[in-house]
């Protein structure tokens, strides 16, 4: 005869670092939205020719999306190994 197992219970610390982490991935992702606007923009930055200052803000423009992909990917890492504390401050 088979046992029946019952689901063990979640923690209430898991239970509310996912919940955050699931508010912190849907703001990170909509915060690209404007980023892609932004990222469309940035040719614009060189009509008063090519400068430090404009390669900068360039520079920082375009690493936006990847550091919102690398922190959402790096907190759901820390989750998945039960390292709840470091994943909300990766978040």
């Amino acid at each position: 005869m088979q046992e029946l197992s019952l689901p063990t219970p979640v923690s209430p610390r898991k239970r509310r670092t996912k919940i955050y982490l699931i508010v912190m991935t849907v703001l990170y992702l909509l915060s690209l939205a404007p980023a892609a606007l932004a990222v469309m923009m940035t040719p614009f930055a060189f009509d008063q020719g090519s400068t430090p200052e404009a390669w900068a803000l360039v520079t920082k423009i375009l690493v936006y999306p990847l550091v919102v992909i690398v922190t959402i990917a790096g907190a759901w890492i820390f989750y998945k190994l039960s390292l709840f504390w470091v994943a909300i401050a990766w978040s």
